[in-house]
């Protein structure tokens, strides 16, 4: 069944002083798996699954995205899904793929936008550019940014 919606709560990017030279983490949370109330078809129901992604640039910075995301099934796969849930804290592993990716596509992005915002370096490496030069060797791209 379909992702119906998607909504962040909080969006929070914050650069510290300092040089950002330690390694760059993320993390990705499910916090909680609720039922959800839309009319929407008598056939089917809804939950929310709240989620937090976090980056870390060590002591030099932070960027937290808070949100949800609405998914729609048969009344029975919900109940079985809240069910699991609130007895292991587990859900189908098909099913949790695809709202993790649903959750990193929009959450990466939205970082990226909000990084620059605050002046941090991305999160992950970007593709680049490499020329060759006249010997053969590759010579590294310069810095787009520090111009």
């Amino acid at each position: 069944m379909p992702i119906i919606g998607f909504n962040f709560t909080k969006l929070a990017a914050e650069k510290k002083e300092g040089i950002i030279s330690e390694k760059i983490e993320s993390d990705l949370r499910l916090i909680d798996i609720l039922p959800e109330k839309i009319d929407i078809s008598n056939s089917s129901e809804v939950v929310r699954f709240v989620f937090e992604f976090e980056i870390v640039y060590g002591s030099a910075g932070n960027a937290l995205l808070s949100g949800n995301v609405l998914y729609m099934d048969e009344p029975k796969e919900i109940k079985n899904m809240l069910t699991q849930w609130s007895s292991n804290r587990k859900i189908k592993t098909e099913l949790m793929a695809q709202v993790l990716n649903a959750i990193l596509f929009r959450c990466n992005v939205k970082a990226l936008s909000l990084e620059q915002d605050v002046a941090l370096p991305p999160h992950f490496k970007l593709p680049r550019i490499n020329q060759k030069t006249s010997d053969g060797l590759e010579k590294k791209p310069s810095n787009p940014l520090s111009n």
